[in-house]
């Protein structure tokens, strides 16, 4: 069976500290859905549900991942 599409609003903020920067990828008022970095030449996404880590070779290509993998197996 396949679900019912629905859109979701999502939020990428930039978050800059001393030691790195990172993107954090997240539904407004509900929950954070994972973390963007990069290291070396690619971007490293950390899920946060599930703490997994996936790669990918740009940013774009790092969110689509990010969502892609929250829609197959996240819940809101």
């Amino acid at each position: 069976m396949s679900k019912k599409a629905k859109n979701i609003n999502v939020e990428i903020n930039e978050i800059n500290n001393k030691n790195e920067n990172y993107y954090e990828v997240a539904i407004p008022n509900k929950q954070v859905i994972g973390t963007i970095k990069k290291v070396e030449s690619r971007y490293q996404i950390d899920i946060e549900k599930s703490n997994k880590t996936l790669f990918a070779n740009n940013l774009e290509s790092a969110i689509n991942d990010l969502l892609v993998y929250f829609n197959l197996h996240g819940k809101i």
